[in-house]
């Protein structure tokens, strides 16, 4: 047991390494504070100014409640062994409690299919540049500012880099009377499955007429089925994807107040993920160190040496003189 007891211990640490440590590999959509609360690559103060130029843009003026768009470029980007960039968008750039939501905003979508303040961006080959587009639901009325900031890998450097944007504020106003506009509790949805056209219920309010269009990945600009259910009730269809990939489509909405284009709704088809249980896969490995473990201790244990019969050695003549004297 004293021999096997370091095998155990050095499987369990062999398992154990990857919790609380840096992931060069990124670690996924998520929402994230601008420290990525130690799950990106640690404390932020021991990271190095990243030489890409990060900005950030959309609307100076938004309605309470509305949708508007924000778009982060990132620029003049460092080559990474991965090629992954880590894209935030946040709402202030103290490391805690900076997320956008902390100010009032909602995520409705991001260019990437996902709902989150975080993303990670493959940039392809030779390439330095990207964008990525958040489409938001605007917070109370006053004025919000939101940043961007970047944060990735580079291979000559142990030391992660980071960078940030200046402060673009959105002016929050009252929603003007009569306005037309998606009602405020109308939640796009921002994934679906492959195969099969997506029928959308939109209510609204103050809308007289509504049209919708689409457009995938080449730009290329399509209009979507529109059909009235109710007063102030809408159906829009979009077509079905056959393979991965995201499109976009938007409302244009007429009324007896000025004419209303919503921002670019991203939705993503995909097939559905695997559903991996982080500390399920841990105690499989853990069960497996133990086996293990058994397995080389039982193989180190000597059988038990034979006794050899003193008799074996014997002939028939001898062994039956044994017997008569005995």
């Amino acid at each position: 047991m004293k021999r096997g007891l370091p095998l155990v211990l050095v499987a369990l640490l062999l398992m154990f390494p990857s919790v609380g440590s840096a992931n060069p590999n990124g670690v996924g959509s998520g929402d994230f504070d601008f420290q990525c609360g130690g799950a990106c690559h640690g404390d932020a103060n021991m990271n190095i100014t990243s030489p890409a130029n990060v900005t950030i843009a959309g609307a100076d003026i938004a309605y309470e409640g509305m949708f508007t768009s924000i778009t982060v470029h990132v620029s003049d980007a460092v080559s990474t062994p991965t090629g992954l960039l880590g894209v935030f968008l946040l709402s202030d750039l103290s490391g805690v409690g900076d997320e956008p939501s902390d100010d009032g905003w909602t995520i409705v979508t991001n260019s990437e299919g996902t709902v989150t303040n975080y993303v990670e961006v493959q940039l392809e080959n030779g390439a330095n540049a990207t964008s990525v587009t958040w489409t938001v639901r605007a917070p109370g009325v006053g004025e919000h500012t939101l940043y961007a900031a970047l944060h990735h890998g580079e291979g000559n450097q142990d030391a992660p880099f980071f960078g940030q944007s200046q402060g673009h504020t959105v002016t929050v106003m009252p929603v003007p009377e009569n306005l037309p506009q998606p009602d405020p509790t109308f939640a796009p949805p921002s994934q679906r499955n492959l195969g099969t056209s997506t029928v959308l219920t939109v209510p609204t309010l103050n809308v007289m007429n509504l049209t919708a269009e689409w457009r995938d990945e080449t730009g290329r600009t399509s209009s979507a089925e529109v059909q009235p259910l109710a007063q102030n009730e809408w159906s829009v269809t979009l077509p079905a994807s056959l393979a991965p990939n995201t499109v976009e489509w938007r409302l244009v909405l007429t009324g007896e107040g000025p004419n209303q284009t919503t921002p670019w709704f991203q939705l993503t088809s995909q097939e559905p993920p695997l559903d991996l249980n982080e500390w399920q896969i841990y105690l499989q490995a853990t069960a497996l160190g133990l086996f293990c473990a058994a397995f080389v201790i039982t193989a180190q244990r000597r059988p038990p040496a034979e006794v050899e019969d003193p008799l074996k050695e014997l002939d028939d003549e001898t062994l039956e003189d044994l017997e008569v004297k005995f």
